[in-house]
């Protein structure tokens, strides 16, 4: 039987060992224009589909699988994407995507005010990541993530984890 907290069986047959994200963020408008690059490992060379938990309230502006673009289909929270055992038990997808995340969870993806103040967080807890990037929505799947953050020079940009650089261009 199919652990229930899958979105289907072929999630169950892949490993993402690291997220890349890259968020450029437009607070006046209370959008992002991101991009994710997901790596692993399929565990199970018998699937036809790779599935991961995604919104499908974004534009998805260009999928890759294998730095090769590639047909996807993105409905409800399902995001699928063709494979076949050509494509080898290692692999990159790349999602480059635009729009304002949906409310989901505790919080979700926030743009917001405090006294007069432009604030963006998140509070995607238990399982509300795909609402604002895709990823295997599942909390007792660990993995690495790096995240980049652009955003005006007046704002400060917060997560998790060690601060590795900090750039400022015009």
């Amino acid at each position: 039987p199919m652990d229930e907290r899958y979105i289907s069986k072929n999630q169950n047959k892949i490993d993402i060992y690291k997220y890349d994200l890259s968020f450029d963020l437009y607070p006046q408008k209370k959008m992002f224009i991101a991009k994710a690059v997901l790596t692993g490992e399929v565990k199970d060379l018998s699937i036809s589909a790779l599935d991961l938990n995604f919104y499908d309230n974004f534009t998805i502006n260009k999928l890759t699988l294998n730095d090769v673009e590639t047909e996807y289909e993105n409905e409800d929270t399902r995001l699928t994407i063709p494979y076949d055992q050509s494509n080898g038990t290692e692999f990159k997808i790349e999602v480059q995507f635009a729009g304002t995340p949906k409310k989901a969870g505790l919080e979700g993806f926030v743009f917001g005010k405090r006294n007069g103040n432009s604030l963006i967080y998140n509070l995607s807890e238990p399982n509300y990541a795909s609402s604002w990037f895709p990823c295997n929505d599942i909390p007792f799947d660990k993995t690495f993530l790096d995240i980049s953050i652009t955003n005006d020079s007046s704002m400060v940009s917060v997560s998790n984890g060690v601060l590795v650089d900090k750039t400022t261009s015009g």
